[in-house]
């Protein structure tokens, strides 16, 4: 797919709903050292497709109807030959380069 040329601001993210979004991804946080930084994380469940990749920018809008922009961090598959195949996607929310480039600034780190 390769939906990104380096460009953040012209970065296109596929949306999942494309895909047969099973349902809402469901939200992981882990906190950093000195409770500072934040990483979100998201679980998804689509229908099985060759055309996502670890890597790939995808989109999905949560409960509240915002748009969370992703990357797809890791994938696995649940094959089956008598019922649904599906693809598990693990996402790297894209806000949190923001976090982390606040955290950063903020404390002098570079």
């Amino acid at each position: 797919m390769g939906n990104t040329n380096g460009d953040p601001s012209t970065t296109y993210y596929e949306p999942l709903e494309d895909y047969g979004l099973e349902f809402i991804p469901q939200q992981e946080v882990s906190i950093g050292p000195n409770y500072k930084v934040t990483q979100i994380r998201w679980n998804a469940k689509v229908a099985y497709t060759h055309a996502l990749r670890v890597g790939d920018k995808v989109s999905f809008i949560d409960n509240l109807g915002k748009t969370i922009n992703n990357t797809i961090e890791d994938v696995s598959a649940i094959l089956s030959n008598y019922a649904e195949c599906s693809l598990m996607l693990k996402l790297y929310d894209d806000s949190n380069h923001i976090i982390i480039n606040d955290l950063i600034r903020r404390e002098n780190l570079i």
